[in-house]
């Protein structure tokens, strides 16, 4: 696999273990997984590589996933940045992570320090004051919702991964090469909503045997929109290998609309269906302001 770094961080490499590994095996013995996907994906692995902030994640066929570090450190700053608007009030749910979103885009210098700082500078522009954002973050329950965020983004994109492997688009990629240029952008993201549509369906299947929560949902908004914004603004990823559109993100909206309108009770689905819209609503428009329609 493509690494220039390995990042041999124990406890970083555990997370990583626990989400892309653990949580699949156990989805095998509980028969949440689609036929032969176990089968076909049990034997990948993983790495976790510093290359140079590409902010992505590649499957190589046969033999696993890498992870690059920054795009690690972005989730888990996304999901505090998610977390803490929610605390500051509906009116700014969405504003500190915003904030984060645009000097990202704009590589600023506040990246070449702790992502974390930006989101605690926004939260006191914001007229929290220093004493309270330091007990939010030091809350447990906090941080156990900032972790959970964290963990299924990490979650939905290990299976979207998986979901390339088991769908044998390998075999799909090399007969697109053939294809004349035009052709084959867009049939490439056919397989990126392919390779969506397959890990959402594999999460709704996990989480209709406890509770449904529509945190999962912003793990997958949060996690195609951060890719789509990556193609279309990182100049030096010109090898970037989730071509990202609006397009996704609808069609993951409506996937689990659908999910939730036929496993949830009325007043359930009722209660979430404004958070799953409201949510969208945002994430579409990032994408209107950061990348391409």
């Amino acid at each position: 696999m493509a690494c220039a770094k390995r990042n041999e961080d124990p406890n970083l490499n555990e997370i990583v273990k626990t989400v892309f590994i653990d949580k699949i095996k156990d989805l095998a013995e509980t028969k949440v997984l689609p036929k032969d996907f176990w089968a076909k994906t049990k034997d990948l692995g993983f790495a976790i590589c510093d290359n140079g902030a590409s902010y992505d994640t590649r499957v190589y066929y046969g033999k696993g996933v890498v992870f690059d570090l920054q795009m690690i450190i972005y989730f888990l700053a996304q999901s505090r940045a998610l977390m803490i608007g929610r605390y500051i009030g509906l009116d700014n749910q969405f504003t500190v992570h915003k904030d984060l979103v645009n000097q990202f885009v704009l590589q600023t210098e506040a990246l070449v320090g702790d992502p974390l700082d930006i989101i605690k500078a926004k939260a006191i522009a914001l007229g929290t004051d220093e004493q309270t954002y330091e007990a939010w973050i030091a809350d447990p329950v906090f941080q156990t919702r900032v972790t959970k965020l964290f963990l299924l983004s990490l979650y939905f994109i290990s299976l979207h991964e998986r979901c390339h492997v088991a769908l044998d688009h390998e075999t799909k990629l090399a007969a697109i090469k053939a294809l004349p240029e035009p052709d084959q952008a867009a049939e490439r993201r056919r397989l990126e909503i392919e390779a969506d549509a397959c890990a959402i369906d594999i999460i709704n299947a996990d989480e209709a045997q406890t509770n449904q929560s529509p945190i999962s949902f912003f793990a997958v908004m949060m996690t195609i929109s951060t890719q789509a914004i990556i193609a279309r603004n990182l100049g030096s990823l010109d090898e970037q290998t989730h071509p990202g559109t609006k397009p996704r993100l609808l069609t993951a909206k409506e996937r689990v609309l659908t999910f939730i309108a036929a496993k949830a009770s009325p007043d359930t689905a009722q209660k979430f269906l404004a958070t799953i819209n409201g949510t969208a609503a945002y994430f579409e428009g990032l994408l209107d302001t950061y990348s391409s329609p």
